[in-house]
């Protein structure tokens, strides 16, 4: 069996996983990332990078540099509105990839799975906890960025680099699953990953809003408490794998305050149109 951190130093290239992952029933094969490139051309014949992400040119708005101790919204966007999940369990194997490959490096504090997007409100860890987390993972297991990391003299340094491979690979892993899965070939998302810095405490509150009620602000519900993809259902009921749910409830002062911000932002801007793009602080 596979060390449990192996996945943040590979990329799954020949995918099979169980059902309750969402894929195929088969077991995992992983390659170093040294040789996940030259994989794809066993995985998909002819098969370029082009097939697992589509490189766009992208606002700098949309690129902002990762630093420790930071708070980011994230949206990784599929190509030309391609359905991301099909079926419940591939929502189940998303977020089960993204704790795989993204939390040793961050914590999330919302999500909403969309039907061609997904939206994450995340916090890069800082330096500390960034050492202490890859310190657990076995030494052969580490990416090359991961050891850099330990032995820079000034780890900020990266940070970004180390955080940007999580991602992608993240996105390998998933866009790898599907295509196999739905034995489909062709670029699933758009590369790299949109990334906005969240630049104080009113911008979180308001992007944490943004995040829950993007179901209602694209009109897939009238009200963004019954679509049931999001992070504010596993907030409100205490339980959730993927959200420090304390953190969150602190940050808003409480239960009730938290339900109360969500309906009052929300209100005010679904009665303006929602003209608030969540590119700059609101205001």
């Amino acid at each position: 069996m596979s060390h449990p951190y192996q996945a943040l130093r590979v990329a799954a290239i020949s995918t099979r996983v169980s059902h309750s992952c969402g894929f195929h029933q088969e077991s995992v094969r992983f390659f170093c990332f040294k040789n996940v490139f030259s994989s794809f051309f066993q995985l998909i014949s002819g098969s370029t990078l082009s097939l697992i992400f589509l490189s766009m040119p992208t606002p700098k708005k949309y690129k902002a540099p990762l630093f420790a101790d930071h708070n980011y919204h994230l949206i990784f966007r599929s190509v030309d509105g391609v359905q991301l999940f099909r079926e419940p369990r591939n929502r189940i194997f998303f977020l089960k990839q993204f704790r795989l490959f993204l939390f040793p490096v961050l914590t999330c504090s919302a999500f909403n799975l969309m039907e061609n997007h997904a939206h994450f409100i995340v916090k890069i860890k800082s330096i500390d906890e960034l050492r202490k987390s890859i310190l657990k993972i076995p030494e052969e297991l580490r990416t090359k960025r991961m050891k850099d990391f330990l032995e820079a003299e000034d780890p900020e340094l990266i940070v970004n680099a180390m955080v940007l491979r999580q991602i992608n690979s993240f996105m390998v892993s998933y866009a790898l699953s599907y295509n196999k899965l739905y034995n489909r070939k062709g670029g699933l998302f758009h590369s790299p990953c949109r990334r906005v810095a969240i630049q104080d405490a009113s911008h979180l509150r308001h992007g944490i809003v943004y995040v829950h009620a993007n179901a209602q602000k694209h009109h897939l519900v009238e009200d963004f408490k019954t679509y049931p993809h999001s992070s504010y259902h596993e907030i409100l009921a205490n339980c959730s794998t993927m959200i420090t749910i304390r953190e969150v409830l602190e940050f808003f002062g409480g239960k009730d305050q938290f339900i109360k911000t969500h309906e009052e932002i929300a209100l005010h801007y679904y009665s303006n149109g929602w003209q608030w793009q969540f590119e700059s602080p609101p205001t």
